[in-house]
């Protein structure tokens, strides 16, 4: 995902690839391999109310695993339950212990 007032200055996904799947990987069945994350996030600010890393949701990608769909999930219903901006429950859902395997 990524909003919409962005530019791209290279293919991202060879580093969404790398990142997600190792070095290694030749880009081949990439399903059936085990990422190394559940969700990327670009940092937009690394000490933003005393939070460090805080993690803007204007870039995501996001692989298919349990704790991912399990995580996606949990916001969508905070969303729905309680309209506001999505980044900060973002921030505190990979934070809270609702998801414990979320990486």
């Amino acid at each position: 995902y990524s909003d919409v007032d962005t530019v791209w200055l290279k293919d991202p996904f060879k580093y969404i690839q790398t990142e997600l799947f190792g070095s290694k990987n030749n880009g081949d069945n990439q399903t059936k391999q085990h990422p190394n994350y559940d969700i990327l996030a670009a940092i937009d600010d690394h000490d933003y109310n005393n939070v460090a890393d805080y993690y803007c949701t204007g870039y995501l990608a996001i692989a298919q695993t349990p704790a991912s769909f399990a995580f996606l999930s949990q916001w969508e219903k905070g969303l729905q339950s309680n309209p506001q901006l999505n980044q900060p429950l973002f921030n505190s859902l990979l934070r809270s212990k609702e998801i414990p395997d979320i990486r």
